[in-house]
């Protein structure tokens, strides 16, 4: 009986153990069956595409890739040296990219080179039109290999100052920094340029200082600058004549700087020996004081001059003084005021005596006096003669001086100025009262 139960058992157990098993195995098939797909795709390997291989060129153009080039700046420029896109006509992006860097920032492409053999080859391409019609034009170099961009891509690296004479004067133009500009203007000192026109001013005992021949060059363009190199170059001139000529060109340019320097190293030349048009080119230039300028300006208005070298130069005195110069200008008046030494010292000359717009001098003349009897002459009118001083009775061998009247001057101002008594003035002169209409001459007795 025990065995028998003992079957039961096992039987029991044997079906329990296949309805489990048949249960998980269905219950596995309907959890694998509705399990998503994104969960069975992240098991899948990843599949790359394909990689497509690059354009064998660029779809812009030529002239289109230089008007995009033309505007970087000079630092994204030299980055464009590396790449070696394909562009148009066998030129990539770094040929261009160097072309624009020769035309639009005067990249010194032959101090590049220096020691790698090339033989420059040109060629000419039209990106455009300039706002004048004209076709906008930029050269390119073709040829270039890879030491080639090599040695350009180091001297750009390498050198401080990488531009050519004209990018060099340009940029000392433009340039206002102080701790930049001398060092470019230790670059400068180095072009062959500065180099031929240096010696014009070095002979001179004491020499000009570098920085003077630079500031009266930049004031001049670079066109005129190359071509008086050249011609120190060709010729060797370093007389005066030359140096007096050179910075007379630039003075006509209106460079101030060369206009002080010609005062500094030649003063007496410029006041002696220069004609009326380059004299007022002077004095147009020269509106601020110095010492130099105030003694041109002052030789000139003492000097035999024309009107218009009197006027101007009395004009710069008159500034140089801060005050304003007289609407009507006049000679004399201006001469008393800046040089009254020279205008007391002068005589009744023709030539010291003219104002504008008159051709002779004023002369009062003198009636000539007639010789009476004693005999016939009263004692008053004798004592009235005697009262009361007149030309007639003046030694005219001692001279008078004869002085033309400005505006504001009166009995007075005369008298103090020459020392001589305001009745003595009046009575000599006939004159009714202090007052005094300008323009009209007046003797005043030597004493």
């Amino acid at each position: 009986m025990y065995y028998k139960h003992t079957k039961r058992v096992i039987g029991a157990l044997a079906v329990s153990g296949f309805l489990n098993i048949l249960l998980l195995t269905s219950m596995s098939y309907w959890i694998f069956k509705e399990r998503s797909p994104a969960l069975y795709c992240e098991q899948k390997p990843v599949i790359t595409p394909k990689s497509e291989a690059p354009p064998l060129a660029a779809d812009e153009s030529s002239s289109q890739w230089i008007r995009k080039l033309q505007v970087l700046p000079y630092e994204q420029l030299l980055k464009k040296l590396k790449s070696t896109t394909s562009v148009e006509n066998g030129y990539s992006e770094r040929d261009l990219a160097l072309a624009c860097l020769i035309a639009f920032h005067h990249f010194d492409f032959a101090r590049a080179l220096e020691g790698y053999p090339y033989k420059p080859q040109k060629r000419v391409i039209a990106y455009g039109r300039r706002t004048n019609g004209t076709l906008a034009l930029i050269t390119v170099y073709p040829g270039l290999s890879e030491t080639h961009f090599a040695s350009i891509g180091a001297f750009a690296e390498n050198e401080l100052w990488p531009q050519t004479p004209k990018g060099l004067f340009l940029l000392l133009k433009a340039n206002e920094s102080k701790l930049q500009k001398i060092s470019l203007m230790d670059s400068f000192f180095l072009t062959s340029e500065f180099a031929a026109i240096e010696p014009l001013f070095r002979r001179l005992d004491p020499a000009v200082e570098r920085n003077e021949i630079v500031a009266f060059l930049l004031q001049g363009d670079f066109a005129m600058l190359a071509k008086v190199a050249e011609q120190q170059r060709q010729f060797g001139d370093l007389s005066e004549t030359r140096r007096q000529n050179v910075l007379l060109e630039y003075v006509q340019k209106g460079s101030v700087a060369a206009a002080e320097l010609l005062l500094k190293i030649d003063g007496a030349f410029a006041a002696k020996k220069l004609d009326d048009h380059h004299v007022l080119s002077l004095l147009t230039l020269l509106t601020e004081k110095t010492v130099q300028s105030e003694q041109l300006a002052l030789a000139l208005l003492k000097g035999p001059r024309s009107d218009a070298v009197w006027k101007m130069a009395a004009q710069r005195l008159y500034d140089y003084a801060g005050e304003g110069a007289p609407e009507n200008f006049h000679y004399q008046s201006a001469l008393l005021h800046f040089v009254p030494s020279a205008a007391e010292s002068m005589v009744v000359k023709a030539q010291n005596a003219q104002l504008k717009g008159m051709e002779k001098p004023q002369v009062i003349p003198e009636k000539k006096v007639v010789a009476v009897p004693l005999a016939k002459v009263s004692p008053t009118k004798h004592i009235a003669k005697m009262s009361l001083p007149t030309k007639s009775k003046v030694d005219s061998s001692k001279g008078d001086y004869l002085y033309i009247v400005q505006e504001g001057d009166n009995l007075w101002k005369l008298s103090r100025k020459y020392n001589v008594e305001v009745d003595v003035l009046r009575h000599y002169n006939r004159l009714s009262s202090d007052n005094l209409a300008p323009s009209t001459a007046i003797r005043i007795p030597k004493r």
